[in-house]
């Protein structure tokens, strides 16, 4: 198995257990935004400023999500993020984008 394959796996895990560390643990309702984006929307959207050229969506190792409370639309909730870093992954409420949850890989977040 490659390494990438295996921070894939890892990544894919992980995200199942915050998944349902929402619904169990939370109040929020979740739903899932960007996963997986090609490499030129990846360089179109760093071209725009709302993004990077080498995302970890492209290696399919993020994930955006969007938060609801009382059937509204919410930001990320701080603990929610703060959740997933103590499980080894990196939170975009770190550098400007909390909608982003991705596992650090090849020095990127």
């Amino acid at each position: 198995m490659s390494e990438l394959v295996a921070a894939q796996q890892t990544f894919s895990l992980r995200l199942g257990l915050l998944l349902v560390h929402i619904d169990r643990e939370t109040d929020y309702r979740v739903t899932l935004g960007e996963s997986w984006r090609t490499q030129e929307q990846a360089e179109l959207n760093a071209a725009q400023g709302i993004g990077i050229k080498n995302s970890l969506h492209c290696e399919r190792l993020a994930q955006d999500l969007n938060f609801f409370k009382n059937g509204k639309l919410v930001a990320t909730p701080e603990e929610i993020g703060e959740w997933w870093e103590g499980q080894g992954g990196a939170w975009g409420g770190r550098f400007g984008d909390p909608a982003h949850f991705s596992l650090a890989y090849g020095g990127r977040k």
